[in-house]
Order: C-alpha cells, then structure tokens, then sequence
C-alpha cells in the first residue's frame, strides 16, 4: 500500500517541461495583462520588462510558482527526506524489535544495518530499544523467579504439613500396636510370685499369684495338667492395661506334685520355689572337681573397702574332698564378723549342691584357717548326714527357708 501511494505521488508531481509551461503562464498574468474591449496586440510584439524590477521582484515570482506548483511537505517530515527514504524507516522501525531480539532473517539484518549507516533517525530508535531491552527481560526474570519461590514456598509447606500429618499417624498407629501387643505378653516365672496357697479340704489347692513389677498386671490364664499331679501354667500380662488385675488366683485339684509357669518351676511338693532355688536348681548333686562348683562357694571378703586375694586348693583326690581358699593379702582377723557369718550359708548352700564334698577352709598368710563341714546341714534338713545329697528343688528349697529366709 506504500508502494502504490509512493508511486501516485510520484505520478502527480510535475515534469520539468510542465514546470517551465506553469512559469511562462503566470509570467503573462502578471506582466502582460489582458484588458477587456482593448484590441489585441500583434502575437510578435513582446512586452518588455523594465529594468528596475529587482531581484525581489523575481524571488517572489519564483515562490508564488513553488507554492502553486509543489505540493506541501507533511509536518512530521523533514527537508530533503524523500518519499522512498521515509518508507525504508517506517519499514525498518517494523523490523527493529525483531533485529534488536535477534529473531530478523538475514537479508533483513542486511537491510537495516545498511540503513542505519546513513539514518540518525532509525539509529536513535535502536538505541532506545536496546536499552529497554534488558530491563524488561530483567523485570520478567525477576517476575519468573517470584513465581517459582512462590510456587517452591507452597510445596515445601504442603509438603511439611503432609509429613507431619503423616508422623501423627504414624505414631499413634505404632502406639496402638504396642500397646494391642503389649497386653498379650507372656509372662514367665520371673514376673510373678506365690503370695499364698491355700488348701481347700483334701481336694482342692489354691495359690495367689501377684507380678514382681507394681506397674503391671494379669490379663488371663489357662491351666493344664500334663501328667498326673503336674500342671503347667500359661500366663499373659503387661503394663497399663484398662482391665489388668494386681492378683490372679489359680486353683488346681489335689494331688499337685508341681507347678510351672511355662517351663520353669514356681511349686513343687508343698513348697513354693523362689527365683534363688531356681537359680541354684542346675547345681544339684554337682562333682567337687567341677571348676564351676568351686565358683560357687568363692568368698567375697573386703577390708577398708579393699576385696581381699584369694585362690583356691582343691584336694579331690580323697573322698570326701576338700575346698580350700586361701587369702593372698590378709589374715582370718582381719576380715570383719558379720562377713564370716555371711559367708557361712554360701558354703552350706555350696556343700548341700556338691556330692562328696566334706570340708570347705577359708586360710589367712599366718596359716590360721576356719572351717564349713558338711555336718552343719544336718541342723537344718532333718535325716540329713554327711552322706546325704539334695534330690529335688523343694528339698533346697527348704534348707534356703531354714537358712535365711529372705534368701529363700
């Protein structure tokens, strides 16, 4: 459309030939008037001009033939800028975004850089499109990093609250399955003791079971007799149970040869075994060569808080064989009474468990020695001799009772 006004502007305006004809017209107008009913003058006859017309005379003549003949340049456009130069800027002002963003085909790079060697006008204009280049690509980064902190911001905390969200319930599930867990242990012989027992006519005994632990409770059992007269026991329980109770009686139909709560024995013919007399249960009729029976009857003397050297010297060679500890560091009076009297049931108690253990010797290094005989235990078993052996556990039950019943 450009193109095609240029070329009708370029049509419209006057030839040369044209122009000489226009200035030859208004030369007659102005310096050969014709005057009405006058005869016309002879075609050959010139009028001559006088030689006092100036050269202001001939200026305005020329501007009143520019002004009648050359049309009116627009406002915006200025002196010596031609119609084809003035569509090359508006195309090039077109292009320059692109060629200013890079995205111009070649022979348009070609083109505007070839016109701005010679346009201050289209210069001006690039120069102004790239220095707000960079601040608009600055302020639409800027917009581009808020809006992904912002979206960042928004996950990160939709995240922490599904993970808390998640940590709740995965703690209060766990909770609820250890403590669903917890209220059906298992209970062993460790957990609970005989508080009494209680012998109803000849047929019926019953025994009062309460935990060793004040926090925890029975929850059931069950009962069942394996062989005649012996009974085992299952027992569940825990800590903090709403329907825990603090006792649990158990009745089970005469005669009752033993009782155990799971594998480990709690009764045994009339007596109530205790942890002590299953702890000592394994050493029953043990040899007197046997290094861990020795262990049993080790002395633990102290003077001034300092434990005394001792080794020991077994003779087991005789029968009855013979124990002796001698002390490395001190003497018999050196160590204090309640210790010696203390350390007379451990050597009863290690005496009782070994076969064919006559004498056990505690020796100081003046030589001076004290001694445990067997013959003491038959002031606490009845029909006990030197000979005798401990069978079962309610027979070393009793001689626990007999010895110390807090021991026992």
């Amino acid at each position: 459309m450009k193109q095609s006004e240029h070329r009708n502007k370029m049509n419209r305006s006057p030839s040369n030939s044209q122009l000489a004809d226009q200035k030859n017209k208004i030369q007659k107008n102005v310096f050969h008037p014709k005057n009405e009913g006058e005869p016309s003058q002879d075609p050959d006859q010139t009028f001559s001009v006088s030689s006092s017309v100036d050269d202001t005379a001939q200026k305005g003549m020329e501007a009143v033939c520019k002004a009648q003949i050359l049309p009116a340049l627009p406002a915006d456009k200025k002196p010596g800028q031609t119609d084809s130069q003035d569509s090359i800027c508006e195309i090039v002002h077109d292009l320059l975004p692109l060629y200013t963003e890079g995205l111009a085909s070649p022979a348009s790079v070609l083109l505007i850089e070839k016109h701005l060697e010679s346009c201050p006008d289209c210069t001006i204009q690039l120069r102004t499109l790239q220095e707000a280049e960079p601040k608009i690509q600055s302020s639409l980064a800027d917009h581009t990093l808020t809006c992904a902190l912002k979206k960042t911001h928004k996950a990160m905390r939709r995240n922490h609250i599904l993970l808390t969200v998640l940590l709740v319930f995965c703690l209060a599930l766990g909770s609820i399955l250890a403590w669903s867990s917890y209220q059906n242990v298992r209970m062993n012989a460790d957990d609970v003791y005989i508080a009494s027992q209680n012998e109803s006519g000849k047929n019926q005994l019953t025994l009062e079971l309460k935990t060793t632990s004040p926090k925890e409770g029975f929850l059931s059992s069950s009962v069942q007799e394996v062989e005649n007269g012996i009974y085992t026991v299952d027992l569940y329980g825990g800590a903090g149970l709403f329907d825990q109770s603090k006792t649990m009686e158990l009745s089970f139909t005469q005669p009752v040869h033993e009782i155990r709560v799971g594998e480990e024995l709690i009764y045994q013919d009339g007596q109530l075994i205790t942890a002590m007399c299953r702890f000592f249960a394994p050493y029953l009729n043990g040899e007197a060569k046997d290094i861990q029976q020795m262990q049993l009857s080790r002395p633990s003397f102290t003077i001034d808080n300092k434990p005394l050297q001792l080794h020991m010297e077994a003779d087991t060679k005789s029968s009855p064989a013979i124990w002796t500890w001698k002390i490395e560091n001190g003497n018999l009076n050196d160590i204090p009474e309640p210790q010696l009297q203390a350390y007379k049931d451990t050597a009863l108690i290690a005496l009782a468990l070994t076969q064919n253990l006559k004498e056990i010797r505690i020796q100081g290094m003046d030589g001076q020695s004290v001694v445990f005989s067997r013959e003491e235990l038959g002031k606490y078993l009845t029909n006990f001799s030197s000979d005798s052996k401990l069978e079962t556990e309610a027979e070393l039950q009793i001689l626990l009772n007999a010895l110390h019943p807090v021991a026992g």
